[in-house]
């Protein structure tokens, strides 16, 4: 029998403005049982002191290249970039504000070894405000296996009927020529490129989820790319629709998903405008509506005097009028991590 080879693992890491934080981001790609091949910084044009902190960068270490964009193009397409000067085997697409926990690419990689036919492994992360430091739980909010399993192509199509937001970019390894043969990041839809091309390649060929430990800690942004695009009624439905025409094009995704994404897309932006300081009332009225009756509803639950049965009584007002997963499934993942948190299982940081 032939020797298998041993997978090498390329870091795409795309750097804007962050030279504050990408030192740590690069110190625990560095600090993994399991090095990678190379470390690709692209920076997208910075116009703080990013430069000069990624070539002391650099020179440290002998796995760091660094890519300099003469503008501004975005985090699409500083990643494409990054992917296309890479050279290895599998692709983990970082980002500068957050960073790896120890033994990730050790564990990843050696599942992936066992199912060669998966196309991707991802794992939980621990979300932390940015701002504050302060935990905010565990995602993703459903698992889509409460234990270690490769997850055939199949099984993914009947899983996406009830929840489908199970692959964190952070918490994630892909095969490269997978990633490539699928098409890569579409620019068009911008802060979902990434969901939507981990979501190909899930139906194409199945992925390894991992439920325990966490493998990554995601910080969230008030100006971070993502809630950008939630905070902006506009943005977001030009990415919704540049999303529909996807998945309506492309035969890897079950006819019927666009409906359910599109219903689940407008619950996360109206739940994030419920939760936002202060509440983003305008974008709540732009997602959360679907007919009148939700215009008199949502209207008159706004303007509830206290802010915690406010955002209670909206947010159930929300999930009865787009039921964006199963309850039963978000409930099982709910006790799941309570009952291991109890248990004394590591890697829990606050309230889910």
């Amino acid at each position: 029998m032939p020797e298998t080879k041993r997978p090498t693992l390329s870091v795409i890491l795309p750097n804007y403005n962050h030279g504050h934080l990408v030192g740590r981001a690069v110190a625990a790609l560095l600090a993994q049982e399991w090095l990678p091949d190379e470390i690709i910084i692209v920076d997208d044009a910075s116009t703080d002191d990013s430069l000069d902190r990624l070539e002391a960068i650099r020179s440290s270490s002998p796995l760091v290249r660094v890519l300099r964009n003469d503008a501004n193009r975005g985090v699409v397409q500083a990643l494409n970039r990054g992917i296309e000067a890479s050279r290895g085997t599998h692709l983990y697409l970082a980002a500068a504000d957050d960073w790896v926990l120890p033994g990730f690419f050790a564990t990843a990689l050696a599942l992936l070894e066992r199912h060669p036919q998966a196309a991707l492994v991802c794992g939980e992360a621990n979300l932390i405000s940015g701002e504050t430091g302060r935990p905010m739980g565990r995602r993703p909010f459903v698992r889509p296996s409460s234990h270690t399993a490769y997850l055939p192509p199949q099984a993914v199509s009947a899983l996406i009927e009830s929840s489908d937001n199970w692959i964190l970019t952070g918490a994630a390894i892909v095969v490269r020529e997978q990633l490539l043969a699928a098409g890569g990041l579409k620019p068009d839809l911008g802060s979902f490129a990434d969901g939507y091309l981990l979501r190909k390649l899930a139906l194409l060929h199945g992925f390894c989820f991992m439920p325990r430990p966490p493998v990554a800690t995601w910080q969230v942004f008030a100006d971070g790319v993502s809630r950008q695009t939630a905070s902006d009624p506009a943005k977001a439905q030009r990415v919704l629709q540049a999303a529909l025409a996807h998945f309506v094009a492309d035969a890897a995704f079950p006819r019927r998903y666009s409906v359910l994404f599109s219903r689940r897309w407008n619950f996360a932006l109206a739940r994030l405008a419920v939760m936002a300081e202060p509440m983003n009332e305008a974008v709540l009225l732009r997602s959360g509506v679907r007919n009148r009756i939700d215009k008199i509803a949502i209207t008159a639950l706004c303007r509830l005097p206290i802010v915690t049965l406010r955002r209670l009584f909206l947010l159930t007002w929300l999930w009865l009028r787009f039921w964006p997963m199963k309850l039963t499934a978000l409930l099982h993942t709910y006790l799941s991590r309570r009952m291991e948190r109890m248990a004394g299982v590591a890697g829990f940081t606050g309230d889910e």
